[in-house]
C-alpha cells in the first residue's frame, strides 16, 4: 500500500574551498507482500525453515524425530497455546501458507547521496585563464539506514514507488551504488 508521507533533507555545508552535499530520504508507512522471503522460506533459505524448534528439533525433520514448524497462537477449542507440530515439507510446498508472515513495512530511511567538492581559489584559476575550476567525488544509494523488510529495499522492490498501490514485492535484485567524479572548468 501507498507510505503514509515522504520526506526528505538535502543540505549543503561548506567550508574554505570545500563542500559536502547529501541527500536524505524518508518514507513512513505502508505494507508491503514479500514474494522473496516466501519463496526463501519454501525452499528452506530461512532459518524459520532451516532452524530448530522449540523442542529442539530441526524444523526440516519429519515430525517422527521432533521435527516440524510451530506456529505462535492459541488452540481454538482448548484455549491453550497452540502445541501442534506442523510437517515442514507440507507447509512449505503448499502456498496456502498463511501471508501474514510475509507482510512488512514497507518505510525506510536512505543516505541516497553524498558529495565531496573541492573549488579551486580565484587566485590559482587566474593564472589559468579560465573563470573557474572544481573537482568532485559523489555516491549515490550508499546505506540503507532502516528499513522494514530485511535484506531488500522497500523503495525500488519490483513495485516503482508503491504508487501503484500494489504493495508486491517478487524477486528483488540488489539495489545499484554508483560512484563518480567530476571536473568542473569555466572559460
Amino acid at each position: 500500500t501507498p507510505y503514509n508521507w515522504t520526506g526528505g533533507v538535502y543540505n549543503t555545508f561548506t567550508y574554505k574551498h570545500f563542500e559536502l552535499r547529501f541527500l536524505l530520504s524518508v518514507k513512513s508507512g505502508g505494507h508491503i507482500i514479500s514474494t522473496t522471503i516466501q519463496n526463501m522460506q519454501f525452499n528452506g533459505g530461512l532459518a524459520a525453515s532451516a532452524g530448530t524448534n522449540p523442542r529442539g528439533g530441526l524444523v526440516r525433520d519429519p515430525l517422527s524425530v521432533n521435527g516440524g514448524y510451530l506456529f505462535d497462537g492459541t488452540d481454538v477449542e482448548t484455549g491453550k497455546p497452540n502445541s501442534t507440530y506442523v510437517d515442514a515439507q507440507a507447509l512449505y510446498s503448499d502456498w496456502n501458507f498463511p501471508t501474514t508472515d510475509y507482510i512488512f513495512s514497507a518505510s525506510n530511511i536512505k543516505l541516497k547521496e553524498l558529495s565531496i567538492a573541492y573549488k579551486f581559489p580565484s587566485a590559482f584559476i587566474k593564472r589559468l585563464k579560465i573563470s573557474n575550476l572544481g573537482v568532485s567525488v559523489f555516491a549515490r544509494n550508499l546505506w540503507l539506514i532502516q528499513n522494514g523488510l530485511p535484506g531488500i529495499d522497500t523503495e525500488t522492490a519490483n513495485m516503482g514507488s508503491l504508487n501503484n498501490g500494489a504493495g508486491l514485492e517478487t524477486g528483488s535484485l540488489p539495489d545499484t551504488r554508483s560512484f563518480g567524479a567530476s571536473i568542473t572548468i569555466g572559460l
